[in-house]
């Protein structure tokens, strides 16, 4: 099969058939007495592009109507598949909170009552007997008994009500009250004098106190002045009880802090968020890789019972995270948590919005104390909430645009032999193209930010393919000819690119957009490379060294030999000028005898391009007519020594432009060779 690097070249393969053709000596040749000259044909053919190409699969003709019969390099590479893996991953998070108490609750306040009797504050006066009650006046320090519900309270509302009931059959004024704290004597609640308050015989009378700021203690004293006019020189009954009765009861207390036993306080509770992140919505995520930690701590000097809750943190079984933890009086650092939030998920509350926090709820319930406890309505409980570095399996929603990187894939044109052997002054390829096919599995969008690097072992060069957006739906086509790939592969000096490498990286939802992704989703292709012969050359140099098979003639023909002269008869219709010359080597590759020899007229082979038209298509073949000869011994030579170093230069017409033209299946080179030979016939 004649190989594809020699498609340029075929003139090539006529010089070198006939060079091994013309010295088949015929059979049946009579030896004459003299010398002679024979004269026999060699070879009359054409081949087509197409003939040369045989089954390669590499270049085929186009069957686009435009371009019918033009040929096309084509090759196609499969890229590296890059995956999410774990690039769905947010930073981890954390959240501190806190709620205090508020409302305090105490054992009920039982009113307190305590007696003044009347030889306390008067003089001349005998309970049980009857008499004139003379006019007295008395001050009185008087204590409660000690209150039950609290060792001292601290209110911000609530009121004190002094109930004073007069036992004695005559009237009397309170000049004056106060009720203080017997620990300390601080005064909370007070009636100065004036005015005095008037008590008719054996009525009561009451008095109110607002006890907001003000603190309690368990221990109290009635203070104040009593006065009595008398019985206006009458005779009265004293009774045995005669006296005063003072009851002092709470009502409607706002505690904002308390030294007590206590009851169970009423449950309170907290709810917020934390938020997940500020640029990720979720509807849904399943978690590959995380864990969290909840940090507990108790303010309040009672034992407590907390539940947690994190109402859109699901276990594998769609149950929300829920946990009740037991924490005694002014404990912290209580933990609790999940370490492998594996299968997981966090769901959003509101099928169809987004959301990007969490949701929790903690309900507080304190439990009675057995013993004085001091508790105040700004104790609290606190919450910190932390989770660690996050890694989801799959995402549904608004995820925050995620950029992974891209597995270099590598690629090349299979240039063969040529890669090495040919070289050229400028090239002009017409429509190169490669076509970057990718699609992804992922239902979100991904931005492509990659470059093609390509090199020619001299020159290294690079493009960016930058904000290319790869659709969630169907396979999406990147032509690096919009890109300015023609004037990158053209922008090469002297020999044409062979490896190229594919790199960069894609961002995950660029656009911000609701779909759905998983860390096993992936974007995958092809490269495909097509680029048509519409090609322009100037100052093309192919170098090459072949071997032609070995010529059967014996050693007498050999020395029979004069001279020999080929002719060479071509019609061009391959577009594409061809200049042959090279050397005969021996079997080390050690030049012997230029080609062709130095004593022929001419010091190349050369085949005239044909003509071609604006569109680079052959419209007229060239003819061309070149003898070569070689004396006896350079036959000879050849002969024993039947390899060949060919030095090619080819230039597209018009000469030295590098304008392209397009090379068709259907376009061919006729050869027609025939020769001559010079015998010497030995008597």
């Amino acid at each position: 099969m004649i190989r594809r690097k020699y498609l340029l070249f075929i003139l090539s393969l006529g010089i070198l058939f006939s060079l091994q053709a013309c010295f088949d000596m015929p059979s049946d040749i009579q030896a004459p007495r003299f010398d002679v000259v024979l004269n026999f044909p060699i070879t009359d053919t054409s081949y087509t592009i197409d003939d040369a190409l045989g089954d390669d699969s590499t270049l085929v003709a186009s069957d686009d109507p435009a371009k019918l019969g033009l040929l096309v390099y084509k090759s196609n590479t499969d890229i590296s598949t890059f995956y999410i893996e774990d690039n769905l991953s947010i930073n981890g998070f954390s959240t501190r909170a806190s709620q205090v108490i508020g409302s305090i609750k105490i054992n009920d306040v039982k009113p307190v009552q305590t007696g003044i009797a009347v030889t306390q504050w008067t003089n001349g006066v005998q309970p049980g007997q009857q008499m004139v009650f003379p006019e007295n006046v008395g001050e009185v320090n008087v204590g409660f008994p000690r209150i039950d519900a609290f060792k001292s309270v601290s209110l911000d509302g609530g009121t004190l009500t002094i109930k004073v009931v007069n036992r004695l059959p005559v009237d009397m004024e309170l000049r004056g009250l106060k009720i203080l704290n017997a620990d300390d004597g601080s005064i909370f609640a007070q009636k100065p004098y004036p005015p005095a308050i008037t008590l008719p015989k054996l009525d009561s009378t009451v008095i109110s106190f607002d006890l907001t700021g003000k603190t309690i203690m368990d221990s109290l004293i009635y203070n104040g002045t009593l006065y009595t006019p008398g019985s206006g020189g009458n005779v009265v009954d004293i009774p045995a009880e005669a006296g005063t009765e003072i009851t002092a009861s709470f009502d409607n207390l706002s505690i904002s802090g308390v030294s007590a036993v206590l009851p169970a306080q009423d449950p309170f509770s907290k709810d917020s968020t934390v938020v997940i992140d500020d640029s990720t919505f979720i509807e849904s995520a399943v978690f590959d890789q995380g864990s969290f930690a909840i940090t507990l701590d108790n303010g309040l000097d009672l034992d407590i019972d907390l539940q947690l809750t994190i109402d859109n943190l699901l276990d594998a079984n769609s149950n929300s995270f829920s946990q009740t933890v037991f924490l005694s009086a002014k404990e912290t650092g209580k933990q609790i948590g999940v370490n492998d939030l594996s299968g997981w998920s966090i769901s959003t509350l509101t099928p169809g919005t987004p959301t990007n926090q969490l949701s929790y709820s903690a309900v507080i319930s304190p439990r009675s104390s057995n013993d004085v406890r001091t508790i105040s309505k700004n104790d609290s409980i606190g919450i910190g909430i932390n989770f660690g570095d996050i890694v989801f399996r799959s995402v549904a929603g608004k995820i925050k645009p995620t950029t992974i990187s891209i597995a270099q894939s590598e690629f090349g044109f299979d240039l063969g032999d040529l890669k090495n052997s040919f070289n050229y002054t400028d090239i002009n390829f017409n429509d190169p193209a490669i076509l970057l096919s990718l699609k992804t599995s992922a239902q979100m969008e991904f931005e492509l930010n990659g470059f093609i690097e390509a090199t020619n072992g001299a020159q290294t060069k690079s493009m960016n393919l930058n904000n290319v957006i790869i659709s969630s739906s169907g396979s999406n086509t990147i032509d690096l000819r919009d890109y300015g790939f023609k004037d990158f592969l053209n922008g090469f000096d002297s020999a044409i690119p062979d490896s190229f490498k594919f790199a960069g990286d894609a961002t995950v939802n660029p656009n911000f957009a609701v779909g759905s992704v998983s860390k096993d989703d992936s974007v995958s292709g092809a490269i495909s490379i097509e680029i048509p012969l519409d090609i322009g050359i100037a100052g093309g140099t192919f170098r090459d060294t072949v071997k032609i098979d070995s010529i059967s003639i014996d050693d007498k023909q050999i020395d029979a030999i004069n001279f020999a002269e080929i002719t060479i008869e071509m019609t061009n219709a391959i577009p594409v000028g061809i200049s042959f010359s090279g050397h005969i080597l021996d079997a080390n590759n050690n030049p012997l005898i230029q080609l062709p020899p130095s004593y022929n007229d001419i010091s190349a082979i050369s085949i005239v391009p044909p003509t071609v038209d604006s569109d680079g298509l052959v419209t007229a073949p060239s003819q061309s007519k070149q003898v070569i000869r070689l004396t006896g011994e350079d036959a000879k030579t050849f002969i024993h020594n039947p390899n060949i170093e060919m030095v090619l230069t080819l230039d597209t017409p018009p000469a030295g432009t590098a304008d392209p033209v397009k090379f068709r299946t259907t376009d061919y080179i006729s050869v027609k060779l025939y020769g001559s030979a010079g015998y010497r016939v030995n008597n």
